[in-house]
């Protein structure tokens, strides 16, 4: 008892830490998209965030799970889960070439104008800085150092917000795409720099852990089977292929509104989607920057803490939802053409619809933390993947007729048939009639006392 008062002593202060600094990634991705919505005129803003969108959908192909491989190894084998760092340092060689040339390919066989192939050639640096970005990220978090984690995790935003605020003001107003895309680049290249090198001690086996049971693997001895790149890429694939099809369903309408509509709609449904940007990171904080090391280990050590953790997160997180649908479903027609200013004054209709996704996101964030432990990837993966057909289907079928009202209409219909088909994999394949039990229980302080 005393060992479990002493976590929740400690979880407090970090996960304190990580909602501010996540609240602060927010207000630096949020305040950068405003500014550049400002700046460039509609047209403008909607070709650089529908490339954007491009190489962030794609960018993903470079890490393909493995940082979430990691999480789940260290987690179930502790420090002996060392051994796999080397294999997996070519399979990431591989994944990021192959990335590189599928954004090259598509620049120049793609249905679009070669400004738009100029902006995803330029771009491509954010891809290497997206991998080293994930993979310290997944040593920080193995190490609990939730504080550098939280610094880690605003660098980039805090730059991008710092060049378009400061650099564009003082030096390039009015400014271009294209110097956009240079200032992006040039951040992207610098951590990508300093990644690596925060990253070097990890891939030379210098780390310390902090998660439940690794040093009872440390002891064990019983890791002793042999390594081979197919090995972590059958590890990866469920991992690589869910964060592939979450992107799809969540930002593949800017590209599809692009190329069914025009640039001008797309940067409509862009400033409302930046928002909902800003919203979604402090769910990711909780649960993918926090707990998701701790569930792992939970699932293999301690899986009654599991289930508390799982109950009362689906109730706390249902109502902040909640809480954040009504605030922003309120005020969103005054705001957007307040902050975005008068020319997005129809982005406030899109936001009124993808608002409703809030309260769904938050529980689907909640309910499918213990999807990414034991043998559940391949039911997560697969719920994701109809999501993301779903989310193709219904923008090539719903865009062409309401443009960007039919992207949002597309989203939330996906947003809301994942989180069904989370709820029915948890109920069947892990803790039965217990998965509907006890959402409430973070609202009673016994819960809190109990762990």
């Amino acid at each position: 008892m005393e060992k479990e008062k002493g976590y929740l002593k400690k979880a407090l202060p970090n996960l304190s830490f990580l909602f501010i600094t996540g609240v602060l990634s927010s207000i630096f991705i949020f305040s950068t998209q405003v500014f550049l919505a400002r700046q460039l005129n509609v047209s403008g803003y909607g070709l650089f965030v529908s490339a954007l969108a491009t190489i962030t959908l794609l960018a993903p192909l470079s890490v393909f799970g493995i940082s979430h491989v990691w999480l789940k190894l260290y987690g179930v084998e502790g420090i002996q889960a060392n051994r796999w760092l080397k294999v997996s340092q070519k399979l990431l060689l591989i994944t990021l070439a192959i990335t590189i040339l599928i954004i090259i390919f598509w620049s120049y066989l793609g249905p679009h104008s070669s400004d738009f192939r100029i902006i995803l050639l330029g771009l491509l640096p954010l891809v290497i800085s997206h991998l080293l970005i994930e993979l310290v990220n997944t040593r920080f978090q193995l190490e609990g150092r939730y504080g550098a984690l939280g610094l880690w995790q605003n660098l980039t935003h805090l730059l991008r917000f710092l060049f378009v605020l400061v650099g564009f003001t003082l030096f390039f107003s009015p400014f271009e795409v294209k110097q956009v895309v240079v200032g992006y680049s040039l951040i992207s290249i610098f951590v990508s720099i300093f990644g690596y090198l925060l990253l070097l001690p990890m891939l030379k086996g210098a780390i310390n852990l902090d998660i439940l049971g690794s040093e009872t693997s440390e002891l064990t001895g019983k890791y002793s089977d042999t390594l081979s790149i197919s090995k972590v890429f059958s590890q990866s694939l469920p991992f690589g292929l869910a964060g592939i099809f979450y992107l799809i369903y969540l930002q593949s309408d800017l590209i599809f509104l692009k190329y069914l509509v025009d640039e001008t709609a797309t940067g409509i449904y862009a400033a409302a989607f930046a928002v909902m940007l800003a919203i979604y990171f402090i769910p990711g904080v909780i649960y993918q920057k926090y707990l998701l090391p701790k569930i792992h280990g939970w699932a293999s050590h301690d899986t009654n803490m599991l289930l508390k953790i799982f109950q009362a997160g689906n109730g706390l997180m249902l109502l902040l939802g909640l809480f954040i649908f009504v605030f922003v479903f309120t005020l969103s027609p005054h705001l957007i053409p307040l902050i975005f200013g008068e020319a997005y004054e129809e982005a406030s209709s899109v936001l009124l619809i993808l608002s409703i996704c809030i309260p769904i996101r938050f529980l689907a964030t909640s309910v499918e933390s213990p999807l990414f432990t034991k043998d559940l990837m391949k039911w997560k993966t697969q719920s994701m993947g109809f999501a993301a057909l779903l989310n193709i289907i219904l923008n090539f079928i719903l865009i062409p007729q309401f443009s960007f009202y039919g992207a949002a209409l597309a989203t939330l219909v996906s947003e809301l048939v994942l989180v069904i088909l989370y709820l029915v994999i948890v109920h069947g394949k892990l803790f039965g009639s217990k998965t509907w039990s006890n959402w409430n229980s973070g609202l009673k302080m016994s819960f809190w006392q109990g762990i």
